[in-house]
């Protein structure tokens, strides 16, 4: 079984960098690519354990299954692995593959990693042209692979975009696959916006009432100093979601 050696991660590397690989890595299309033990095992202990259970006999190969996973997946994945500096090292094109597999072998550090990158590309507000715009459908499947695949602070910017949103999750097919803590984070969040509303709202009424009694007005009048701050900070209201942080 030949392992394909010049994939991308492994090009412009020391040619005894490359020989050095004693791992195969077959896909179920029956695409192989080599891969390195010690990188693999100091990633994953996952890994590790089925190198460990994997002897490769006669062979210096060991060949171990990347299943349900496509080419350019796996391809994004070992980038990943290989690739020490953080800005040629992730993108948002295969992120999604990226994290399951970081997820399904337990690569603490590269879904971490991944996170940061991800949330990165969000604002604190949760716009983000960079994933879904103003689909809530994007951005309920993106809170969904998220919630699965350990990606909580993306999971928090996609919270504060769908509660600021207003979004009707039962319209989003994808909504069923949310993890509950998100949907109890998110309901939090929109009762203590409403809350901080109507605690806002009657303080203002509070004050343009006292302004009202104690110094009468028309329509035509100017409001008192007091009455203007009030009115002021109606319109400026902003809900604040307090489960939801900002990262």
């Amino acid at each position: 079984m030949e392992a394909v050696n010049d994939a991308p991660y492994l090009r412009n590397r020391p040619e005894s960098f490359v020989e050095a690989a004693d791992v195969i890595l077959k896909l179920d299309s029956g695409d192989t690519l080599a891969a390195h033990s010690t990188l693999l095992s100091f990633h994953s202990d996952v890994f590790s354990d089925m190198l460990s259970l994997n002897k490769p006999g006669d062979s210096r190969f060991h060949v171990l299954p990347l299943s349900d996973c496509s080419l350019d997946d796996a391809l994004s994945f070992l980038k990943c692995i290989y690739t020490r500096c953080e800005a040629d090292r992730f993108c948002v094109e295969g992120a999604e593959a990226v994290a399951a597999l970081a997820n399904k072998f337990g690569m603490d550090g590269i879904s971490k990693d991944l996170d940061k990158f991800l949330a990165g590309k969000v604002a604190p507000d949760g716009s983000s042209s960079a994933f879904w715009g103003a689909d809530i459908d994007k951005a309920v499947h993106w809170l969904s692979e998220a919630g699965k695949n350990n990606l909580i602070h993306l999971a928090a910017k996609a919270e504060r975009f769908l509660v600021q949103a207003g979004a009707r999750l039962s319209d989003s097919p994808e909504a069923v696959h949310i993890p509950p803590s998100s949907l109890l984070r998110m309901l939090d969040s929109r009762h203590a916006a409403i809350v901080g509303l109507l605690e806002t709202a009657k303080k203002c009424a509070d004050t343009c009432l006292r302004s009202q009694i104690h110094g009468s007005y028309n329509a035509s009048c100017t409001l008192p100093t007091a009455a203007q701050d009030a009115l002021a900070e109606i319109k400026a209201l902003k809900p604040v979601y307090s489960s939801v942080q900002s990262t």
